[in-house]
Parts: structure tokens; C-alpha cells; sequence
């Protein structure tokens, strides 16, 4: 389950529990925290972000996937919004590894990233580096054929090729309202996804009320159900059971495969 803020986050991992689900993916820092990390910045004395004893180790190994701050721009054209990003990115990365998570989600990244690739592979280089590193990846078609920028294939493949292959580096690919091609899809299966994103948005009530997929959406699910997958709901729950309705319609999905 992925949540935008977390005001209590105790709370938040009880909700997981209560809707069987198995991880949260929460901020590492407050979305909304843009902070001036250059040594001409204000010197600031509140905390980074919440306390790591709010969880015990065991709680933040294995319940908890950090999410980097939206907010950065690594390959910025402005040298001071570029430089900010890099500090940011780098108390992020080193505060995560810190708090031992299993994974981190980072942003998606655009097709001109090299210094954002650049920044993610010197972290790995340097450091010992226990995590997943999923990239955000918005799962659609090509809005124009030919041009590379709007393809977010090619948009990961020239991210994950400045990183040199790494194999700490994988895909979180994000379902959106249209669905790619089959031979998108195709491409993707092919590539290191690691887990899937599915907004709330995507789903509709059925006669009773509860949320479902769509036939189209169910299909594509079934190809990637036969791979070892983490399946993260996102957004605002629509339905009284909140996010628990849709963990058990996945479940079912799921356990409906044929063996």
C-alpha cells in the first residue's frame, strides 16, 4: 500500500495489518520538505524526518519501503536546483540505509537523467547498498511514436544502462487509466519488474458496490501474476472497507489463475 503522507505512522502500519497486506510505502522525508541543503542555504535545526524508533528493526525490515521526495531534479538546468538535489538525494539514500528497508521508490526519471542515473550509481558504488532500488515507471503507451522522451521504455532503458545494469536497480511499473499495446506489454516482461502499481482510480464497482478490474486489466495481471511480484494499491479507498475490498478482490484474482 502506498500512502502520500503519514501523519501517525504506527497507524498506518496497523491499517496495513488490518487490510493483509504486507508492505507500506511511505516518504522517507515529507513530500512537501523542500529544504536548501547548499552551504549558502539557512541553517535549519528542525529534524530531517520522523524518528527511526518509532519501529523497531524488525518493523522497518520488513514492513516499510521508502519513497524518495518527488521534488528532486537531478538533471535541472539551473546549477543550484541541480547541486540541492543531489544533497537531497544523497541524506535520502543514506537515511534509508540507515533504517535497513527492504527497497526504496524512486521518481521516474526523464529521458535526459544521466545525472540522476549518475548520482543512484556512484550511491551503489560507494556504499553497501542492502536495499531494492525499484524505479517508478508509468506502465503506457508512447503518446508519440518516434519520439524517445515520451517513451517511458526508453526512459528506463537509458536510466538502467547509465547504471550500468545494475542489479540493485528494477522497475515499480504504475498502472494508468489506458493500458499499452500487447506488444508493450511484451517489452516489459522482459525487463526486471520487480513490482506493480495499481491506482484505485483503475477500478470500478461492480453490481454490489465492491471494486473490480476490468477485463483488459485482469488479462494483463494474469501474465504478470506468473512472476514473483509485490503489488502496491495506491490512492484513496472508495469503497467503506477501504483498501482491504481491493486487497481481497487482487487476492482473488490471484488465487483464480489457473496452476
Amino acid at each position: 500500500m502506498e500512502v502520500f503522507a503519514v501523519p501517525d505512522l504506527e497507524e498506518v502500519l496497523e491499517d496495513m495489518h488490518q487490510s493483509h497486506m504486507d508492505f507500506i510505502c511511505v516518504p522517507l522525508v515529507h513530500p512537501r520538505y523542500h529544504r536548501n541543503l547548499l552551504p549558502d542555504g539557512p541553517k535549519r535545526r528542525e529534524p530531517l524526518t520522523r524518528s527511526d524508533l518509532l519501529l523497531n528493526s524488525s518493523q522497518w525490515s520488513t514492513y516499510v519501503v521508502g519513497k524518495i521526495s518527488p521534488w528532486l531534479d537531478l538533471d535541472s538546468r539551473h546549477g543550484t536546483i541541480r547541486k540541492n538535489s543531489e544533497q537531497a538525494l544523497a541524506q535520502e539514500l543514506a537515511w534509508a540505509a540507515h533504517l535497513s528497508v527492504p527497497a526504496i521508490l524512486l521518481p521516474t526519471p526523464a529521458f535526459e537523467c544521466v545525472n540522476y542515473a549518475r548520482c543512484v550509481y556512484n550511491f551503489i558504488l560507494t556504499s553497501y547498498v542492502k536495499y531494492d532500488i525499484w524505479i517508478r515507471v508509468p506502465f503506457m503507451e508512447p503518446e508519440s511514436e518516434g519520439q524517445s522522451t515520451e517513451d517511458p521504455w526508453e526512459c528506463w532503458n537509458r536510466f538502467r544502462g547509465m547504471c550500468n545494469q545494475s542489479a540493485h536497480v528494477s522497475i515499480a511499473l504504475e498502472f494508468t487509466t489506458t493500458l499499452p499495446s500487447t506488444s508493450v506489454v511484451d517489452k516489459w516482461l522482459g525487463e526486471p519488474v520487480k513490482g506493480v502499481i495499481i491506482p484505485t482510480s483503475v477500478f470500478v464497482p461492480n453490481k454490489k458496490g465492491y471494486p473490480v478490474l476490468l477485463r483488459k486489466y485482469q488479462q494483463v495481471l494474469a501474465r504478470f501474476f506468473k512472476h514473483k511480484l509485490q503489488y502496491i494499491l495506491k490512492g484513496k479507498p472508495r469503497h467503506p472497507h477501504g483498501m482491504a475490498a481491493y486487497q481481497k478482490y487482487l487476492d482473488h484474482l490471484f488465487h483464480a489463475q489457473p496452476p
